[in-house]
């Protein structure tokens, strides 16, 4: 938290923004090597567009199923 060497605040206030946009950086923002170089918000979003890619092609070969079976392609 070298931010904090360089700066002199003048109310506990700013210090507590300067905190809080830290730690809101800190856990959203920042690369990480053992998330494959991403941050940990795109690492999140990553891993949730992944999930969602999969449900939907798990949704869409289950209609296809169903439609298939309606029209008797299925034994």
């Amino acid at each position: 938290m070298s931010m904090y060497y360089l700066r002199k605040f003048d109310t506990y206030e700013q210090l507590i923004k300067a905190i809080e946009n830290y730690i809101y950086y800190y856990n959203n923002f920042r690369y990480q090597k053992k998330l494959n170089s991403m941050s940990p918000l795109e690492f999140r979003l990553y891993h949730k567009l992944k999930i969602l890619k999969q449900n939907f092609v798990n949704t869409c070969l289950i209609i296809i199923l169903i439609i298939w079976k309606k029209l008797d392609l299925i034994v």
